[in-house]
């Protein structure tokens, strides 16, 4: 998506280098298997696995896009909420709803990766 949107990226447009650098990391991961949840099949309360802490992908049907968010999983009285930096309100939020309920609501929003850091 980066590549043959480079307009939308202050580091890629005018920059035919970052370009083709870009082409060729999009080359190598587009090779690579990722696993992803549908929306569908996220109960409010998330899944014991996701642990507080760790990075929520949102993921989007978009053709050629694969992540639209990304926010830090957050338990709040047992549901899953996402602490994100919020372009509506133009600050760091957790959001008010379960995950699963701000993802119905946005057509845009497909599903989550998760992620863990490593020590």
């Amino acid at each position: 998506f980066m590549s043959t949107h480079p307009e939308l990226y202050k580091q890629l447009a005018g920059s035919p280098a970052n370009v083709a650098k870009m082409i060729a990391y999009e080359k190598a991961l587009s090779n690579k298997t990722v696993y992803w949840i549908p929306k569908e099949k996220i109960p409010t309360k998330g899944f014991s696995w996701i642990k507080d802490g760790d990075i929520i992908a949102i993921t989007t049907p978009v053709p050629g896009l694969d992540i639209t968010h990304i926010g830090i999983a957050v338990y709040m009285e047992d549901e899953l909420h996402l602490l994100h930096a919020s372009s509506l309100k133009r600050e760091v939020v957790i959001g008010e709803m379960p995950l699963n309920e701000q993802l119905k609501k946005d057509k845009n929003m497909s599903g989550i990766r998760v992620l863990r850091m490593k020590r």
